[in-house]
């Protein structure tokens, strides 16, 4: 085997396997990741197996749009402690004839590109791609109700596809939010639909982004992960953090977990004001990639569990 294409929950199997094991790969010239954020630590241990200089390629795009960015195992290494301290996960430059563009977040349809709608370098907001693989369209047909998927098709075209009448080509609009460096990298923040807009007296007070805000908690030694969500308490809007512990250092103290966390919280501005915080036993994933979090399942368990 000379090339392995792998998703982020497999490439977090195989590392532990081959760590544990001492196992190496010599045959292996090349790994790429995709199908959903992998963590550092997990490319790390995988990259232990491999022969010296043959990298892990982490790429970023979507159905509608792939590949659309690309980074190598050594690059992202040096971008550790930006990820760590709510940064984002840097998903690399634009392939060549990829245009990345980031817009304000809205859920507004637009019809058509302005240059005027793009955001400075630094600003989180929409991602916006541009290029040969982005898709024109959704279809959806069947004879039974041709019609009415014929309709959604249109909706849902409108809502993710924006007219650029300079180039007579379609951009697409990722779902997801994230911003632009001064060096041209491209850092993700999480799904567009995750964030969490916190309210005081029913007004937006603050805006807490998934990655950003779970990576900086995923830093605590007895997380293996957690997920941002967002519950109604005295019909204020609150950001909760979900938390699944790590099976082999399991917590038994609860109670001076949640004061690391809250302490933690303190520490940086992505996460200052969440005070909430539930330990789930055991995340709810999607079933093709096993790794990417179903946080609105997350979000209606948390809300059961909050009195409010």
């Amino acid at each position: 085997c000379s090339n392995i294409f792998v998703n982020p929950a497999l490439l977090e199997r195989l590392g532990r396997a081959g760590e544990q094991k001492q196992h190496k790969l010599p045959s292996v010239q090349r790994v790429i990741s995709a199908g959903a954020p992998a963590t550092i630590a997990s490319i790390a241990r995988f990259s232990k197996m491999l022969s010296q200089g043959v990298p892990i390629l982490n790429s970023y795009g979507a159905t509608e749009s792939l590949p659309i960015s690309m980074i190598a195992s050594d690059a992202l290494f040096a971008t550790t402690d930006i990820t760590d301290n709510g940064g984002g996960i840097c998903v690399g430059r634009a392939i060549d004839g990829v245009t990345i563009r980031i817009i304000a977040i809205s859920e507004e349809v637009i019809p058509e590109w302005d240059d005027a709608l793009q955001l400075n370098n630094g600003e989180i907001g929409e991602i916006v791609v541009q290029g040969p693989m982005v898709s024109q369209s959704y279809y959806l047909n069947n004879s039974q109700h041709a019609s009415q998927n014929e309709s959604q098709g249109k909706r849902a075209t409108a809502a993710a596809k924006i007219w650029d009448s300079a180039t007579d080509t379609v951009r697409h609009r990722m779902g997801d939010l994230g911003y632009l460096d001064d060096q041209g990298l491209l850092w993700m923040c999480g799904r567009k639909a995750h964030r969490v807009d916190a309210t005081l007296n029913g007004l937006f007070a603050k805006r807490y982004y998934s990655i950003p805000c779970e990576r900086i908690f995923n830093t605590h030694p007895n997380v293996k992960r957690s997920a941002l969500v967002g519950v109604k308490v005295a019909n204020e809007i609150e950001p909760l953090i979900c938390i699944e512990l790590d099976q082999s250092l399991v917590c038994n103290k609860s109670q001076q977990l949640y004061q690391d966390l809250i302490a933690i919280a303190e520490q940086f501005t992505q996460t200052q004001g969440i005070r909430r915080f539930l330990i789930h036993p055991d995340f709810p994933v999607d079933v093709r990639h096993n790794a990417k979090i179903f946080r609105e399942k997350l979000a209606v368990w948390a809300q059961s569990q909050t009195k409010g």
